[in-house]
Order: C-alpha cells, then structure tokens, then sequence
C-alpha cells in the first residue's frame, strides 16, 4: 500500500508508536516549543498533548491495549520512567533513572528500556509493579539498542553495533538470568547497518531498517514460528530511494 502521512503540522515529529489495533499513535513532537508527548486517535484524526512541561519527555510507547503510555524524561543527567493513562490525568513516576523506554509487555507489568550509564548500552526492564529495575542483559564490546518484545513476550529483538558503521539484528528468548551471546539468534549478517527491529502481530516476520542496497529502507524477514530462526531471506517492504523522503 502507499504511504499515509500521519502528522500535518510543520513541527518535527518523532519516535511514533502504534496501538496493536491500529487506532491510537503516539509520538514527540515539538509543536509547543518543548518537546512533549502527544496522541492521535487514527479514527477521529484528533491530536492531544498527554505532556506539557518545559522538560523534555521522549521516547514514547504505547501498551497494545492503547490504554497508556510509558515516556522518558530528561531530568539533569537523570532519565526516569513515567507512565500516563491516555485517558487522561496525572502522569506516575515509575522509575527514577532507568534510560530511554522502548516498550510495554503484553500484560503491562513491565517496560522494557535501554540503560544510557556505565562503558556500553545495555538492556533493561522494569517492573511496574514493583518498581524494581534490573538490568537484563549486556556486552563486553557492543552496544545494544532498540529492544522489542515479540507478541507472546516469549522473545526480545534488539540489534547491536558490532563495528563503526555495522549492526546486526538479533533475537533473544526472555528469561531470568539474560541467555548468553551463544544463544542470541542472528536474524541478519554482517556488513550492513541494520537496525531498529519490529514485530508483526503473528510473531513470525521480524521488520527492521537496513543500508545494504545503499540506502536506508525498511526491510523484513520470515521468522520459524518455533524457534524465530530466519527462514529464507530478507526482502524490501518498502524503498526509500529518493531525497524527498528519507528515513
């Protein structure tokens, strides 16, 4: 299908999110002045800011449900977790200095995050419930960015910069202790800048973007439904060849 633009006005819109049933979008945008934390309800085309505050509240994301939405807050040099219901009302602290969310688990008892302290960007979540953080897993060399989980919560996709200019795609089942590398499932080779994986509602075919015909486009790959090994090989979902709109 063709594109659809979302967003019309002249401000810069960033790090979008999408409801599992397509109606709510969330995103940061600049329209205020600051950057804040805004919703969209695709069915009414309606637009409300769920944040407003001089601080700058990013990296929004939205449970499947469209019910709320965890953000990050740039506090000095600290990073903590608010959630807001998209209802409406008072956002909750949930986290006083956690990094940057990436996204919800199914049940809505935790969030996952990226940790931006110590020598490498590693993977966090956290449970809401509890309040509790923990740093879920890490590399001595890479770092790790943009971790997602697959729809059964079963798995996490993240990718991880293995060299200047080079990242790769990866898959990791969810358990507590974190698996070692030798059981990270590559689901993209080397020599590219892949990045930025998404799910499908199915849990069998892996998004991400990805430089290896010279541009940055969106690419996807076949996953096997038990095990989430690549099963065939990528294939464009959509090129981005042109200067007028580029990723």
């Amino acid at each position: 299908g063709e594109i659809q633009r979302l967003t019309q006005d002249l401000a810069r819109d960033i790090d979008a999110d999408i409801s599992a049933d397509g109606s709510k979008l969330v995103f940061a945008s600049t329209r205020l002045g600051q950057t804040d934390v805004w919703l969209k309800d695709l069915r009414t085309g309606k637009e409300k800011a769920l944040t407003s505050s001089p601080a700058r509240e990013y990296q929004p994301r939205i449970t499947q449900d469209g019910s709320k939405v965890a953000y990050s807050v740039l506090e000095k040099q600290n990073l903590p977790i608010y959630v807001a219901a998209t209802a409406g009302g008072a956002p909750e602290r949930v986290c006083d200095d956690c990094g940057r969310v990436r996204g919800w688990s199914s049940d809505q008892s935790k969030i996952l995050y990226v940790t931006t302290t110590g020598p490498r960007r590693a993977i966090g979540f956290l449970d809401v419930r509890s309040g509790k953080p923990d740093q879920w897993i890490t590399h001595p060399q890479y770092n790790l960015y943009a971790p997602g989980w697959s729809p059964d919560d079963r798995w996490i996709a993240f990718y991880a910069t293995v060299s200047p200019g080079v990242s790769r795609v990866f898959i990791a089942p969810f358990r507590s202790p974190a698996p070692p590398e030798s059981e990270w499932i590559a689901v993209t080779e080397t020599g590219f800048e892949d990045g930025y994986p998404s799910w499908s509602p199915d849990g069998n075919l892996l998004y991400f973007t990805s430089d290896r015909d010279g541009f940055r486009c969106l690419w996807a790959q076949k996953l096997a439904a038990g095990t989430k090994r690549p099963a065939g090989d990528p294939f464009a979902v959509r090129h981005f060849h042109g200067s007028r709109i580029a990723m």
